[in-house]
């Protein structure tokens, strides 16, 4: 009887063990084939920029001006889930020296993940250089992924330019996502652009103006001219004088030889005069004048004629 209790002692202790290592071989088989399942963590980088001065939005490229201010952000994730990426370290760069077009680099890392990088183009508009501001790193991120951020716009030890940062081990998932930023600043004066050396210009060749041609055949102003040839008899005559000014020659009156024939004849002089007073002593047709004086002396040697005969 105390022999056969022994036995069955003896068996339930054996089948317990048996359990215990069938449990410890399928557990680590299972947490290996899980390992071998999940695989390495795969490390994927964003790295964008912004003139934080006159922001126009994200972009892999930024001009800047001279005292300007440039903004930078990254964003680190494990796309391979489940997995752990150990020691995510982020690294950046920035040119060196005084530039107008350069390149930031920044580069992700892990103990056990490939490294991966990412590009932003600059351009400094007159060259400059680019200051890191002190102070200014920050960081975002949920570790545990259990919707509370552990850092949430964090002030982050400087160093992450040239140095990098060592953030910590990430799990594989959205919801772990890193994010981090940092400003750097334009220094340094502009380089201004040469001035052209001037080219003289020729002098220009003088060309003679032409002395104006006086004008005969062109109007004039109108001068009036009085002659009087007698105390009761006025004559006015237009006429017309160039632009050239050239002197007019006055019109002078159509006497002749009758003016000694009414001088001898002196009383016949009355009947002339009366006959021009009205009007039929002296007669103008066109540019012709008739003279008075003429008539005159045909009455006056009629009238002679006449007292010879007598």
């Amino acid at each position: 009887m105390d022999a056969q209790i022994k036995l069955l002692k003896t068996g339930w202790k054996a089948g317990l063990m048996f359990l215990v290592v069938i449990s410890l071989v399928f557990g680590g088989l299972f947490l290996s084939l899980r390992n071998a399942l999940a695989g390495n963590p795969n490390l994927t980088l964003l790295y964008l920029g912004v003139n934080n001065t006159n922001p126009v939005g994200w972009a892999h490229s930024v001009t800047l001006n001279h005292g300007e201010q440039v903004k930078f952000y990254a964003e680190i994730h494990n796309t391979n889930v489940p997995s752990t990426a150990n020691n995510v370290k982020i690294k950046v760069t920035l040119p060196g020296g005084s530039f107008t077009d350069g390149t930031s680099t920044a580069t992700a890392s892990a103990d056990n993940a490939n490294s991966v990088s990412d590009n932003v183009a600059l351009h400094i508009n007159g060259s400059g250089q680019l200051q890191y501001v002190a102070g200014s790193t920050a960081m975002t991120w949920d570790v545990n992924g259990d919707g509370n951020l552990e850092y949430n716009g964090t002030q982050m030890p400087d160093g992450i330019v040239d140095n990098g940062l060592v953030l910590g081990n990430q799990q594989g998932c959205n919801q772990y996502v890193i994010q981090i930023s940092f400003k750097a600043n334009v220094v340094g004066q502009p380089q201004s652009s040469p001035s052209p050396t001037p080219s003289p210009s020729p002098s220009p060749s003088v060309s003679p103006s032409p002395s104006p041609t006086p004008c005969t055949t062109c109007g004039g102003n109108d001068i009036d001219i009085d002659i009087e040839n007698n105390q009761t008899q006025t004559q006015t005559v237009n006429v017309t004088s160039p632009v050239t000014t050239a002197a007019v020659p006055a019109k002078q009156p159509e006497t002749g030889a009758g003016v000694l024939g009414l001088a001898t004849m002196f009383s016949a002089a009355p009947i002339g005069l009366a006959l021009s007073r009205y009007g039929r002593g002296r007669v103008v047709t066109g540019k012709k004048e008739e003279n008075l004086a003429g008539i005159a002396k045909g009455l006056v040697e009629s009238r002679h004629g006449k007292n010879t005969q007598v």
